[in-house]
């Protein structure tokens, strides 16, 4: 396929952006070439349904069975027989996942919620797809969930006697009016899609235009000796060439309710888009009401459907609560009902993880993960479950753990790597690591291009499904050996047998775990097989196309206990003619005290000053007569003597060159502008968006000294921010990237 290069690509009333998630020309183009794809098989997937309903008058085109699920006329195929969809049929959700720990006051010194995640006011980036319309008006939404298409077949969901809809967008993200159906992600706005109204080409605009998480429980109706059990089908394929075509865009889908041991239903029942390779295939368990203390305390829900796909992949990925589950009810604006099913899970999910992208946002300077990367972050910091090591075909790779996420994104003790790279046709890639000894964990995921399909001809057809098959291993620095360990691997054929480890070529994420790796120095490679397909890029050096294939490693070394400190801020300043330290701190643990230390040249330190610790104070200061310009920076000495040193900082009060500083960041109202100059100047102020728009212009005075000015910010939006600073008639400057609440 010739492909071609160039800016502002518009087609199909589609407008390619890449709204700060870096996408190459190369992947633009693929966006707009599947929307023009998915618009005519659209446009005959809907005329066939016309067709079919006006001559056979007595078909209904939707209806509610027996168990309350929202069933519809999906398609007709080839042979001209319809195939009906069904649906899949919160604070207990949230604790059992720890995602309450991320909100405000939540214990770790978070604030998110959802706020400020939109892309404009025309596009959220958290997305539902339903078979009926959400009831926008329920009080849980409060204006923050838009319907963004027009209904094609179904009625609101109140009239169309399912609560679906409702119940699984107010998951993702009611208010807490009822403070018991609190959504994940409570203060986020939410863009909401009726399926049948041209699903996938929906998807691709969205995704192009900055969405970054959407939901989806509903799929193919179950039928016990379908041959389409475990497989990958076309509208797999569809969900994956939109994956791969927008690398940031994670969708979630509900694996399923059909699980029947008693009818002999157990393993080997996942149908429809649960069996596609780059979205996250959610099932559902019970509420841990005391919390996970090991694998015994997660108790599959008796519905969840099992894997294995048909080549053998691990399905689902992940699982979150999904049993009496409380939201609200579509049958009036301040009603709510508890409803259970994997439809109830995958929206928990799928919400919750979309804070670690508003949490990465925040501490990464605007900057989202690649869907790879949150993805493979969900699966690396799971918890076990399952009666066997590694992972299965009932849980995936285990529960969802947003605290240990969040613990791997900040990465406060260095143990832990999180990072995204690219592999070349015939590349290593290699990432030096140290360890302290002990447990040991690495997870490779990666968007791997969309399979072929087989054609289901045969029960259970063993051809993999993947297009890259990528390969992960630890090597020993000191010989360059391969550790003996290899990624877990799952036998379709012995759907009940734990996980083994061996050489994986089916799955398109591979983990390690090592129980006791010796203290020492590694390195995580990544190699590939074959030949790479697609992910062609121009090489300007050769002047020539390179395929290559992107990936998100992580590891975690588990042999330091955890860290008594989570530093929020530590700012190093002068402040009346005396150099003032500041720290705010949170999620504190067995904390004795804190050291400020000095260096002239931050090698060689020195204790200038110590503060004892305070129970439930976060906010601390320093100062005293006598300290010298150079750099200073804050230890915390846990009750075992054990230290933790963190970023230094530069301060001076030799008022031989101008200093000026802002303070709070984040910031939510006010933003105090200090200044020392050795003469009084006007201080000019401006501040930009991420993206360069100019907000805010203001000239201030400055005094010759020490000075402090307050700054208004209240009308700005959450998000990232540039503070420009100019003064001694702009022959000095200053900019300042600032995070505002």
């Amino acid at each position: 396929m010739k492909h071609l290069y160039f800016f502002g690509l518009t087609f199909l009333g589609l407008s390619v952006s890449s709204m700060g998630q870096q996408l190459t020309q190369s992947d633009k183009l693929r966006v707009l070439e599947l929307s023009k794809e998915f618009r005519t098989a659209e446009d005959r997937r809907i005329l066939e349904i016309k067709t079919y309903l006006r001559s056979h008058p007595h078909v209904r085109q939707s209806y509610v069975d027996a168990t309350g699920a929202y069933v519809y006329l999906h398609s007709v195929d080839a042979a001209g027989n319809p195939l009906y969809y069904k649906t899949r049929s919160n604070i207990g959700l949230a604790k059992s996942i720890k995602t309450d720990k991320l909100w405000n006051g939540g214990g770790l010194g978070l604030d998110l919620q959802g706020q400020g995640m939109e892309v404009s006011s025309e596009r959220s980036r958290l997305g539902v797809w339903e078979p009926n319309p959400v009831r926008t008006s329920h009080q849980e939404f409060g204006g923050r969930a838009v319907t963004r298409d027009t209904p094609l077949f179904s009625q609101p969901d109140a009239n169309g006697g399912t609560d679906h809809a409702a119940h699984v967008a107010a998951t993702m993200v009611a208010a807490g009016i009822n403070a018991d159906a609190k959504g994940m992600a409570h203060q986020a706005r939410i863009d909401c899609y009726e399926v049948q109204s041209d699903e996938k080409v929906e998807m691709n605009t969205a995704a192009a235009a900055g969405m970054l998480v959407s939901n989806h429980s509903y799929g193919p109706k179950f039928a016990k000796d379908s041959i389409a059990l475990g497989v990958y089908t076309s509208e797999c394929r569809e969900f994956d060439q939109i994956a791969y075509g927008n690398k940031y865009y994670l969708q979630f889908h509900a694996a399923g309710n059909d699980r029947d041991e008693s009818e002999g239903i157990k393993y080997d029942i996942l149908i429809g888009s649960a069996n596609a390779k780059n979205i996250v295939a959610i099932g559902a368990v019970k509420i841990l009401a005391n919390g996970y203390k090991d694998s015994s305390s997660v108790e599959i829900a008796d519905f969840s459907s099992f894997g294995p796909t048909d080549d053998g992949r691990v399905k689902p990925d992940l699982v979150a609560p999904g049993v009496s589950i409380n939201s609200a009810s579509s049958q009036g604006d301040n009603l709510y009902k508890v409803s259970s099913g994997t439809s109830m899970a995958s929206p928990g999910a799928a919400a919750s993880l979309f804070l670690l992208q508003q949490h990465h946002k925040n501490v990464k300077g605007g900057v989202f993960m690649k869907a790879a990367t949150l993805k493979g972050l969900g699966i690396h910091t799971a918890d076990e479950t399952g009666s066997a090591a590694g992972p299965d075909y009932s849980f995936g790779w285990g529960l969802i753990n947003m605290e240990r996420a969040i613990q791997v994104i900040n990465n406060p003790d260095l143990k832990s790597v999180m990072e995204e790279a690219v592999l070349g046709n015939g590349a290593t890639y290699r990432k030096e690591i140290k360890t302290g000894g002990g447990p040991f964990k690495a997870t490779l995921c990666w968007t791997d291009p969309a399979g072929t399909p087989v054609a289901p001809v045969q029960r259970d057809n063993r051809t993999p499904m993947l297009v890259n098959d990528l390969d992960l291993r630890l090597i020993n620095a000191a010989d360059h050996s391969v550790v003996g360990v290899f990624p877990w691997k799952l036998n379709p054929d012995a759907p009940t047998a734990a996980a083994t480890r061996g050489d994986n070529v089916v799955d398109n994420v591979e983990q390690i775990y090592v129980d006791n790796l010796p203290e020492g120095t590694y390195y995580l490679q990544v190699t590939h097989k074959g030949s790479l397909q697609e992910g062609t890029v121009f090489n300007p050096i050769a002047r020539t196309m390179a395929t290559q294939q992107e990936f998100s490693i992580f590891s975690t070394d588990f042999s330091a206990k955890a860290l008594p400190v989570t530093l929020v801020r530590f700012d190093a300043r002068c402040r009346n003619q005396q150099i003032q330290l500041d720290w705010r701190t949170a999620a504190e643990q067995q904390v004795s005290h804190f050291d400020l230390q000095y260096s002239s040249d931050s090698k060689s330190w020195e204790n200038v000053g110590r503060v004892p610790f305070q129970k439930d104070v976060h906010q601390y200061s320093f100062s005293k007569a006598g300290l010298a310009m150079g750099y200073y920076r804050l230890v915390s000495v846990d009750v075992d003597g054990r230290q933790q040193s963190f970023r230094a900082q530069y301060a001076s009060c030799t008022l031989t060159q101008d200093q000026v500083y802002v303070y709070p960041n984040p910031v939510t109202d006010i933003l105090t502008l200090e200044s020392s100059l050795t003469a009084a100047s006007d201080l000019d102020l401006r501040v930009y968006t991420a993206q360069g728009l100019l907000l805010k212009s203001e000239r201030l005075q400055a005094a010759k000294g020490t000075s402090q000015i307050p700054v208004t910010l209240k009308a700005l939006q959450p998000g990232i921010y540039l503070v420009y600073l100019s003064w001694n008639q702009g022959s000095q400057q200053q900019v300042f990237r600032i995070i505002k609440n």
